[in-house]
């Protein structure tokens, strides 16, 4: 029997000693409280300005906001590409 096959049969004999395997979090428990905490601030934050002025919540009002705010989520997500892939230069500057 070759290692490989011994590495096999031990799995398998693991596998049939847990019956009840862990489910696994399709995506990491950080990036998701991380998300949660994002859009629980959003929530405040339009909570917060929405009550003393209602007409924010207008739906005029709203899609105005949305069509605004555009531009800065475009430039935003290109610098978070830019900085995911650490290809952000600081030692211009310097001069």
């Amino acid at each position: 029997m070759t290692e490989t096959e011994r590495a096999v049969d031990d799995a398998e004999r693991a596998r049939e000693q847990d019956p009840a395997p862990r489910r696994q979090w399709p995506l990491p428990r950080r990036l998701v409280r991380d998300e949660l905490g994002v859009l629980l601030v959003l929530g405040l934050l339009v909570l917060a300005i929405g009550i003393p002025y209602p007409d924010f919540f207008d739906t005029d009002n709203l899609l105005s906001t949305a069509h605004n705010s555009v531009y800065i989520s475009l430039m935003a997500c290109g610098m978070v590409f830019a900085l995911a892939m650490r290809e952000v230069d600081l030692s211009v500057g310097g001069t």
